[in-house]
């Protein structure tokens, strides 16, 4: 049994035992992972009409539009901001870009959304003389293949990469400590996989994350799933267990 609400106001877990077929709750459900051990309430204070100049944290920003001149009044201070913020991160880069050119490349490509030469050419063909094999098995091949030359390539599975066949080989977890692995222990939470998946690939059009779960868990992301295909975010699904793929 598991029982897991959370929100802004309350957080209640309890978990009776520890086994999932992915191995041990503690990469997904350790204490570290939320930062507290045991259950809280939270007090989230806000800023009503945050980013305008005039109406900020008044009461008519709540009951009305903001106008004409309010509107043009806040995009005007938020591109100063944001022009600061991008002046900032380009002096970084460029002092990472020198100190690190090979890696430099890398992220340009990843941010741009170039894709490697030829890394079509690198997946695995099939015949109608191939062995027969689970459509599961030949979609991992697939998704080594494209996580060896595609540095973008990235994802996991709810609590199934043993049945799905989700996990990188050459990768390991990702982590705090490990941020440079590939391989994402979502737990059993298919509608967070989902989100954060657009997440990642609505940033930057060079990452390419892969979600993975049972067909009929679909129901718990549809919401996911509509936003990634309304914005054409670009994530894989990989479903069981009769996996297909579609993006």
């Amino acid at each position: 049994m598991l029982l897991y609400a959370r929100s802004l106001l309350e957080l209640v877990m309890v978990l009776p035992n520890s086994y999932n077929v992915h191995g041990g709750w503690s990469c997904a459900w350790g204490e570290g992972t939320f930062g507290w051990p045991y259950e809280v309430a939270e007090k989230v204070t806000t800023t009503i009409g945050y980013g305008s100049p005039i109406k900020e944290n008044s009461y008519s920003v709540h009951v009305a539009t903001l106008g004409e001149k309010e509107v043009e009044a806040t995009r005007n201070l938020r591109m100063s901001i944001g022009a600061a913020l991008e002046a900032d991160r380009n002096a970084k880069f460029a002092a990472y870009e020198k100190k690190y050119p090979e890696e430099a490349a890398e992220l340009k490509s990843i941010i741009s959304g170039e894709l490697p030469t030829g890394w079509e050419k690198a997946l695995p063909t099939y015949t109608p003389e191939s062995p027969g094999d689970a459509t599961r098995n030949l979609s991992k091949q697939c998704l080594n293949t494209l996580a060896k030359v595609e540095p973008g390539f990235l994802g996991g599975s709810a609590d199934l990469a043993s049945s799905n066949m989700t996990l990188l080989k050459a990768f390991g977890n990702f982590q705090k400590a490990t941020a440079e692995e590939r391989d994402f222990r979502f737990g059993v939470w298919e509608h967070g996989m989902g989100a954060i998946c657009n997440g990642i690939a609505l940033h930057s059009p060079g990452f390419i994350p892969y979600c993975a779960t049972f067909f009929v868990y679909t129901d718990y992301m549809r919401a996911a799933m509509r936003i990634s295909a309304l914005s054409e975010a670009g994530v894989i699904k990989s479903l069981g267990a009769k996996p297909f793929w579609f993006k």
